[in-house]
């Protein structure tokens, strides 16, 4: 399928729109305090409409564009409205999906280590940028946030929110999934997997289905890279990895970390194969509402394959 002309003829237009609502608000209310309070909740329904058609593009440049201005744009609009549930959280969940799909490196990737170290600490940064606004979102909440500001941990704390609260921790878990695959030897980052732990349980004794079952992946993978000691282990590991797919066997995504951190640990060559394989011959157009990001697993499995002897 080709990307959609309409994108790309409101995605050009969209800053000349939210300017002339801009002009249109000073003018007719007299003062920008209303405007930022109110461009916000505007334009917030036309950025969702831009990423659902992004997602839907099977052209990953497409997507790439979309993600780089997104966040220029959002960002913008949150820090002129910091108490927009709905709006940090899209932030977070984006910053996830590019720093994931389009900045981190592989490990198989034959770089030089100081490229190899810059192109981690870039993807670090935008993982870190998406935890800030998930916090952010979650801090909307005055129970959630005054529970941290007496000191408490964030497993106490989550007993405040509500399902309304969910893509907002989702984001925020995704971001520290994220940011801990490509992070193991930074202590920093090693010091908020209780806090990821945490809060994906509760993300998943409240909806375990939120974006596709990937909160089960993620937790897959975390089990995968820790040792039984550290409360990790493949049994673990498996169980949350088989869930995922479960709940929505046509996302890609959770066959792609299902390949990478399963059958790589166990040295199972022909599960590697058969998980890639799908992954491979799968037809993006049978799930649309996710084909740019079945895109990027393609690609990232692909790259797998390619690969190999990395892994084995």
């Amino acid at each position: 399928m080709k990307a959609d002309k309409s994108f790309f003829r409101v995605f050009r237009l969209l800053p000349v729109m939210l300017l002339a609502v801009c002009i249109s608000g000073c003018a007719t209310i007299g003062g920008m305090g209303f405007v930022k309070s109110t461009v916000s909740d505007m334009a917030l329904p036309t950025i969702n409409d831009l990423v659902d058609n992004g997602l839907r593009s099977d052209d990953l440049v497409v997507l790439q564009s979309m993600l780089e201005a997104d966040l220029v744009l959002l960002e913008t609009l949150a820090r002129n409205s910091p108490d927009n549930l709905e709006l940090n959280a899209l932030v977070s969940k984006l910053y996830g999906y590019y720093g994931f799909g389009f900045v981190v490196i592989d490990e198989y990737e034959d770089v030089d280590d100081a490229v190899r170290e810059k192109g981690l600490e870039r993807a670090r940064n935008l993982y870190w940028h998406g935890i800030d606004y998930g916090m952010k979102a979650l801090k909307t909440n005055r129970n959630f946030r005054k529970a941290l500001e007496k000191g408490a941990p964030i497993k106490e704390a989550v007993k405040y929110l509500r399902k309304k609260d969910l893509p907002a921790a989702y984001g925020t878990a995704f971001n520290m999934g994220l940011n801990l695959i490509c992070s193991l030897d930074v202590p920093q980052v090693l010091a908020m997997a209780e806090d990821f732990v945490d809060l994906t349980d509760w993300i998943l004794e409240t909806d375990e289905t939120i974006e596709y079952g990937t909160t089960h992946v993620l937790l897959g993978v975390y089990y995968a890279i820790m040792p039984a000691v550290g409360g990790g282990g493949p049994d673990k590991a498996l169980a949350e990895f088989k869930k995922a797919i479960e709940i929505e066997p046509n996302f890609l995504i959770n066959h792609f970390f299902y390949a990478r951190y399963y059958p790589t640990l166990l040295l199972e060559e022909d599960l590697f194969d058969r998980e890639i394989n799908y992954i491979l011959d799968y037809s993006v157009d049978d799930f649309p509402a996710v084909r740019a990001l079945n895109k990027v697993a393609q690609r990232k499995a692909a790259d797998m394959k390619a690969n190999r002897d990395y892994y084995f």
